[in-house]
């Protein structure tokens, strides 16, 4: 995309609404935070994508159609279409000469008969022009060309639909096997290439010239440019291997109500981010939400964003529309989100919070960790209609709270009787964490 488009039209973030999030957030999760959460967001860098196709639909929702009569829209449009027009038929070429060498590695399996048959048959279909397998109800329907043999070795070594090929995977053959994995690679190939094509690609990869090239390798810009909505990552500085910052990549949308809250989104994931070094491998781990460092696992990773989404549903969103602002996400992670989290964190707002920012080991104290590991697992299977199983969970940690609340005070109580800290001092902590327990719902049913 040309440059003059790209910063004509690139979402510029205002920066009091970046400053009012920041001191909504401190509101939520305490003052305790400032430091931390001031020190993230001035490590954020923000990056526009879109395509030319996305800059034309938002143009045309804004009312603003008539700027597409520019000249510089016309050039821009032009070479657009031609050259992905020039990508997709390399697509198609490299695909069609994958299936050739497959059909021919298949024929000298064949019983001689069959195998000059299917010779007739590829001499016919390439006649035609259009090789492709993935055709054949299209060629059978409309130009009432049957290709028997063809039909019948696609259907025995499962090669017309490629994308279901994962259910096949135990019965394929070699050959088919090779087949697929060949083709998801020509058609992945295929994306990428064409989701940098008139998009804001190439402008942010000159945004990106601080960043470690290696770095930005592993990102796949141009697989993400084909994707719709926003992300953030945590990259490397090209001239230190100690420095990072965190580079949101957000979409263009017409709408601005949900551009800023998606963006609230991911700068929410920066803000609790840590970060410390592994002794091991001296390499940079991060840690944010529920997550922990070096530690991967789906169902708590999906557990935390649908919390996420419910810290800012109930708390960060409703702040900043007291200040002025038009703000909504409609995020997927809200479809199957349980109404139980909203519980959970009503009851354990202040343990939830810290868990996200320090570690999990707080929360776990107080509601057990086989019962977060069970909501997680639960939450992980995508399924909205499991929440009053969610909700049995939610009551065994409640009973775990009841249970295990003498266990807590005795963490403060037991320095109080070896005399290691002074008597006020131990009262102090222990008034101090009496209330917490009220404030988390302890003395009050929920």
């Amino acid at each position: 995309m040309k440059k003059e488009l790209y910063d004509k039209y690139k979402n510029v973030i205002d920066e009091k609404f970046k400053q009012d999030l920041l001191d909504v957030c401190v509101q939520v999760y305490g003052e305790k935070r400032r430091a931390q959460f001031e020190a993230n967001m001035s490590k954020i860098d923000i990056h526009s994508k879109f395509t030319l196709e996305e800059l034309k639909k938002f143009l045309e929702e804004q009312g603003l159609a008539d700027e597409l009569n520019d000249p510089l829209f016309e050039e821009a449009f032009q070479e657009y279409e031609t050259r992905k027009k020039e990508v997709e038929q390399e697509g198609k070429e490299k695909r069609i000469q994958l299936q050739r060498q497959v059909l021919e590695e298949i024929k000298s399996e064949l019983s001689p008969e069959e195998a000059l048959e299917l010779e007739k048959e590829m001499q016919d279909y390439e006649f035609n022009g259009s090789f492709n397998l993935l055709d054949f109800a299209w060629q059978r329907t409309f130009e009432g060309q049957k290709n028997d043999v063809l039909e019948s070795i696609a259907d025995r070594y499962k090669l017309e639909d490629m994308y279901s090929a994962k259910k096949y995977e135990n019965e394929l053959p070699d050959i088919a096997k090779r087949y697929h994995s060949e083709g998801n690679k020509i058609d992945l190939e295929t994306r990428r290439n064409v989701g940098v094509i008139g998009s804001s690609y190439e402008n942010m990869m000159e945004e990106l010239t601080d960043v470690d090239a290696q770095e930005v390798d592993e990102l796949d810009l141009p697989l993400e440019m084909s994707i719709p909505g926003a992300f953030v990552t945590s990259l490397k500085d090209r001239e230190s291997n100690d420095k990072y910052r965190d580079h949101i990549f957000l979409s263009l949308k017409s709408d601005k109500a949900q551009t800023l809250g998606k963006l609230a989104h991911e700068i929410l994931h920066t803000l609790e981010r840590t970060e410390k070094t592994n002794e091991n491998t001296g390499k940079k781990e991060f840690r944010t939400g529920f997550n922990e460092y070096s530690i991967e696992n789906e169902n708590v990773n999906f557990e935390s964003e649908c919390m996420h989404q419910v810290i800012l549903n109930s708390r960060i969103y409703p702040a900043l529309r007291n200040l002025g602002y038009d703000i909504y996400n409609t995020s997927d992670y809200d479809i199957s989100n349980f109404d139980t989290n909203y519980k959970f964190f009503d009851r354990y707002e202040s343990a939830i919070l810290d868990a996200r920012c320090e570690g999990m080991e707080g929360l776990y104290d107080i509601v057990g960790k086989e019962n977060f590991i069970e909501l997680a697992n639960l939450q992980g299977r995508r399924n909205a209609k499991l929440d009053p199983e969610a909700t049995k969970v939610f009551e065994n940690m409640k009973e775990y709270e009841r249970q295990n609340l003498a266990v807590r005070i005795g963490k403060f109580t037991l320095p109080m009787q070896e005399d290691i800290l002074g008597k006020k001092q131990a009262e102090a902590e222990l008034s101090g964490l009496q209330k917490n327990e009220k404030d988390i719902g302890v003395d009050n049913e929920y």
